[in-house]
């Protein structure tokens, strides 16, 4: 290399070192007038200039070169820095050097060997082919201070410490679930932003702050649970840190000379921030470790989870995960999540704004659709906003939140496409001009959403022309999390405003310069004017759970009145005498009330402004119990497609809300479940249940949440679901030879199924058949037959009297007696049995007295306890598994294809064996299915148990008084058309290969509840089910009676808690002789 070449060498570092100087002086930049340099300037910089002229003279000189990748021309000293000082934007410097020098190329960055990937082939090479290789990250100045020496994920090298970190990721913080969880978050504050923009309609509004401010707030409240005190400091501290991250620091360009880390002045005011960003941090772990003990002390175990939750989980003391995260890790990790999650979102949203405004026939086409479909379906809809997405797409194509890609490092010596890439050596990719590869993107600089539309091109790291959040080992794992935000920040801002430039700009002078760093935002604020779209008129936004619906205001609510003067006391009490004629004592007493009802009703002046939900008009004294067929989950569900899915009548009177929606649903069982989680009082039940001690029926309070830790800790856990196995294995084999007995012959299917069930539950639950068993299952439908209904004396609290007139109370008190009286046997033989020494297998009557005599309860197990805690498992248990498998035969017998398909699964997996265990069910994924839809259609119990609200409350900018009575259609919700396609055609496909489960996280299928009150025996249920459900069709084919058609099978229903058949299933078994190879 010429003498000139060195000359050059050392005059570009000098200026390279001035201007560092400069920079982190604060005094003026290169693009001004030199300014006078100080002595010490000159001394430091002549000490560069030796150490640099030395290392040159100590360098061998017969060193032989390998095949790099092609690259310009390299200086001594710095290599190629020549070639990215003075551009602003290193991402376009790179690409236009890569159309000289290729795809794969190589570069000398100070001390640091860099290769640029520039093309999605070469791209594949490194996040796939040799991904593994490339897993790690080069160190860099910033990620060792403000990260705590790398101990995030997004720079934490490649090893073990970062594959346990990157499980909980994906696992635990970013996983869809939790994604979702967070969705009520999201609404409240993207509310919060259109009331505000909207409060400067015609003004002009600085966007970027406003976005950037509730994207932020989103990210804390995800994090902490709430905005905490500290929010504007640290996020100042953030955002400082990731813009003056952004670019190529000297001291990691020359890593052996570690002083430059302090020349340069970035060191020391990296650390500066950092000593800010951890006391925030260890003042917000303090606060919320405060807020979580005592929530601990007022018991309420089940609040929400945010993700520090989830990180602090891996902390504890008594965790037994193998990995378990320091402080320093978890505050490395919440820094991650704010500087990517809130970075990339916000920047993206403010792209395709200004995209947008560009090219305002994409507007108004994005403008439509939003609106159209959020009119009719709210933000749930947003998965049909394909518009919308290919807008997103385009925007992470042309403005990828970082250019580069966070940079990978080069585990060992490798090739690839014949070039040596030398170990150690720092990789670029070059996200920004692979998005703009002619090759693979026609018209590459247009804004063109359209080119998405039917395409299946995706940003998750599969399609390696569009990596906005890289591929492999290394990709984003917080996409969900970010697009999620993105995407309903997006739907909002464009269909509540219309938007335009201020002060008359046109959008051709629409600056859309970029400014570089770690993300590469707009170098100048998009500020816009909102004007109020026509269509947001009266429309406000709503939390609904899942989801944001947006409701006309006009016309909300409803006045309520007593119509008196349409309905006279005769229509009335007509319908009073025919609802009530069994009593013609109870019907002239009614008379006499309503009469003086009325009249007081008439002189009372009416609500005004009522804010309760909509519904029909009521009817003087009895509300809308006219209203209620003899399927009341029928006559609720055509009611709610008249006046919503969250409606308001009065039964008796009783103020009570019927839910029919999974937003709704959404909104009682998650988001206001603490509210929602007490049991209305109801008599027969008290007086049946020993003063409602059974867990199905308790009060919330601390009794119960004791009730459901030990049902959910000791009775029914998985184990020792588990360890009934063989029970339920008996019971099969039991009822499979009952039926080869009645081979060809007709037999009661309903009568024989609910026998196997009571009897499986009675061997779990006591350790044997009870001998009282028939007189039991009698009585237990006596019991569901007595709380099922609508009682008058439940419907009218105050008449105290009715209980006693209607004959409730003696019919329960009756009942009870002979509940007690089997149930006090029980428990006495068992503690006989223990006194004795007798040794048996443990059952959950045992488990229940060992708890007795040796826990420490706060409430202690007196003997009605127990007898209560046995009812509700066999009431919960046995019904519904009976219930279940009569539905699943019945849509079988019905569906002969769908009977053949999940006969010939069955068959296929325990043929070879001869028999059905429950060691390969797992492989029975259609009969599964066939589950799954049975409970779909015909839920256990349809409107499930009747909840309570513990406090006034707002849902959906409806006031929900204390006291009222919720009822949840589970019936009507599984057949919601915007969820289920032909709602009323038994349909297992529509659950193979999908996610949606009965477990209370998928709201559009509740057949068990969700929430606090959730069913705490699903797993001990369905267990059940599948293997006497698998064994029926393996062992038998089955046909109806007397010659009927399928189609002509009786399906009516018989309402009460739970829905069975109306008329008894009749079937003929035919045995079927299977393979024996």
């Amino acid at each position: 290399m010429s003498r000139f070449h060195y000359t050059c060498a050392f005059s570009l570092l000098n200026l390279i070192f001035l201007k560092t100087m400069a920079i982190f002086s604060s005094l003026p930049t290169m693009d001004s007038p030199i300014p006078t340099i100080s002595f010490t300037s000159m001394i430091i910089s002549l000490l560069l200039f030796m150490i640099m002229a030395y290392k040159i003279i100590m360098k061998n000189p017969n060193n032989k070169s390998l095949k790099l990748p092609p690259g310009p021309n390299k200086l001594p000293i710095i290599g190629n820095i020549h070639n990215l000082f003075g551009s602003p934007l290193p991402h376009h410097t790179l690409r236009d050097l890569s159309t000289k020098y290729g795809p794969l190329m190589h570069l000398k960055l100070g001390e640091v060997s860099t290769i640029v990937v520039s093309s999605p082939e070469y791209a594949k090479e490194f996040l796939k082919t040799h991904d593994l290789n490339f897993s790690s990250r080069t160190p860099i100045l910033a990620s060792k201070i403000m990260s705590y020496g790398s101990k995030g994920l997004s720079f934490s090298p490649y090893g073990d410490y970062y594959r346990h970190l990157r499980k909980i990721c994906v696992l635990e913080l970013l996983s869809s679930k939790r994604v979702q969880s967070f969705q009520p978050i999201r609404v409240e504050e993207l509310n919060n932003l259109i009331k505000l923009i909207a409060s400067k309609e015609g003004s002009p509004i600085n966007l970027s702050k406003q976005v950037f401010s509730t994207i932020s707030t989103i990210a804390s409240r995800s994090a902490y649970g709430t905005k905490c005190r500290y929010h504007k400091e640290f996020i100042s501290v953030v955002r400082e840190a990731t813009l003056i991250s952004g670019g190529f620091e000297i001291g990691d360009l020359y890593p052996s000379i570690t002083w430059l880390q302090y020349v340069s002045g970035l060191k020391p005011k990296l650390e500066k921030l950092h000593r800010e960003a951890d006391q925030i941090m260890q003042n917000i772990f303090s606060d919320h470790r405060e807020m979580k003990a005592s929530q601990e002390q007022s018991d309420d175990v089940e609040a929400n989870e945010y993700l520090l939750d989830v990180l602090l989980k891996f902390q504890d003391s008594n965790n037994q995960q193998e990995f378990q995260l320091t402080d320093d890790s978890i505050k490395a990790v919440i820094l991650d999540i704010f500087a990517a999650g809130t970075e990339t979102s916000a920047t993206t949203v403010l792209w395709a704004m200004a995209e947008m405004i560009k090219n305002p026939l994409i507007m108004k086409k994005a403008q439509a659709e939003v609106r159209e479909v959020l009119d009719k379906e709210g933000i749930s809809g947003i998965e049909k906003l394909k518009y919308l997405k290919s807008v997103v797409k385009e925007t992470l194509r042309l403005h990828p939140p970082g250019a580069f890609l966070l940079p990978r490092e080069c585990g060992k010596d490798c090739e690839i496409n014949g070039y040596h890439i030398p170990s150690k050596s720092k990789v670029i990719i070059n996200a920004w001009a692979i998005g703009r590869d002619p090759n693979h993107w026609v018209e590459a600089e247009r804004f063109n959403p359209e080119r998405f539309m039917n395409s299946t091109i995706d940003y998750i790291g599969n399609n390696l022309e569009l990596i906005p959040f890289g591929a492999g080992r290394r990709m984003c794992p917080g996409i969900t999390f970010g697009v999620a935000s993105t995407e309903s920040t997006l739907a909002m801002l464009l269909y509540h405003f219309d938007w335009k430039l201020p002060n008359g700009m046109k959008i051709q002078d629409l600056d859309m310069s970029e400014i570089f760093g770690v993300a590469v935002m707009r170098k100048e604020n998009l500020c816009l004017v909102p004007i109020t779209s026509h269509q947001i008129s009266g429309v406000c936004v709503c939390l609904v759970g899942r989801d944001v619906h947006l409701i006309s205001i006009t016309g909300l609510y409803h006045n309520l009145t007593y119509l008196t003067k349409s309905y006279s006391s005769f229509p009335i009490m007509e319908f009073i005498l025919h609802y009530l004629s069994s009593n013609s004592t109870l019907s002239f007493f009614l008379f006499l009330f309503t009469a003086v009802f009325i009249i007081f009703s008439r002189s009372k002046p009416k609500p005004q402004n009522s804010k309760l939900p909509p519904g029909p008009s009521k009817l003087p004294f009895i509300g809308n119990i006219h209203q209620l067929s003899s399927m009341p989950h029928r006559g609720l569900t055509k009611l709610s497609q008249e006046y919503g899915p969250l409606m308001h009548i009065k039964l008796g009177s009783l103020s009570t809300i019927v839910v029919s929606s999974p937003e709704m649903a959404k909104e009682v069982m998650r988001t206001h479940d603490i509210i929602f989680a007490n049991r209305p009082h109801n008599l027969a039940i008290d007086v049946i249940t020993y003063g409602s001690k059974g867990m199905s029926f308790s009060p919330y309070g601390s009794y119960w949440r004791q009730m459901r830790k030990i049902c959910t800790f000791e009775l029914l856990t998985p184990k020792r679901v588990e360890s009934f196995r063989l029970i339920r294995e008996q019971e099969a084999s039991n009822l499979v030879k009952d039926l080869s007995s009645n081979h060809g012959s007709i037999i009661n299917f309903s009568k024989v199924i609910y026998s196997v069930s009571y009897g499986l539950t009675s061997r779990v639950a006591f350790g044997e058949k009870s001998t009282d068993q028939e007189a039991f299952i009698q009585v237990m439908k006596d019991v569901l037959k007595v709380v099922s209904g609508f009682s008058l004396a439940d419907l009218y609290p105050s008449i105290g009297v009715l209980s006693v007139v209607t004959g409730l109370r003696s019919k329960a008190e009756r009942i009870h007696q002979e509940v007690d009286r089997i149930l006090e046997k029980i428990v006495r033989n068992h503690k006989e049995r223990k006194e004795m020494n007798e040794k048996s297998t443990e059952d959950i009557v045992d488990v229940l007295l060992k708890l007795q005599k040796h826990s420490n309860l706060e409430h202690p197990l007196s003997d009605n306890v127990i007898k209560a805690t046995i009812l509700d498992i066999f009431a919960a248990g046995s019904g519904t598994s009976a219930k279940t498998l009569e539905w699943s035969m019945s849509e079988l017998i019905k569906n002969p294809s769908v009977m053949e398909r999940a006969q010939a699964e069955v068959r296929r997996v325990f043929d070879s064996r001869g028999c059905v265990d429950e060691a390969n069910l797992h492989e029975l994924h259609y009969l599964k299915s066939v589950i799954k839809e049975t409970l779909r259609l015909h839920a256990p119990v349809p409107l499930l148990l009747p909840r309570e609200c513990s406090e006034r409350c707002e849902i959906n900018g409806y006031e929900i008084p204390a006291k009222s009575r919720v009822v949840v259609n589970a019936w009507g919700i599984g057949r919601d058309p915007r969820y289920w396609k032909e709602v009323e055609k038994f349909d297992p496909e529509r659950f193979i290969d999908g996610s949606v489960d009965f477990k209370g996280a998928d709201f559009e299928f509740i057949p068990f509840g969700a929430g606090r009150r959730i069913c705490p025996g699903i797993t001990f249920g369905v267990a059940s089910v599948e293997l006497i459900l698998a064994n029926l069709l393996f062992h038998f084919d089955w046909k109806l009676p007397n010659g009927e058609k399928h189609e002509d099978l009786d399906m009516s229903e018989s309402f009460g808690l739970s829905i069975r058949r109306k008329h008894d299933l009749y079937l003929i078994p035919s045995a079927y002789h299977y393979s024996s190879n």
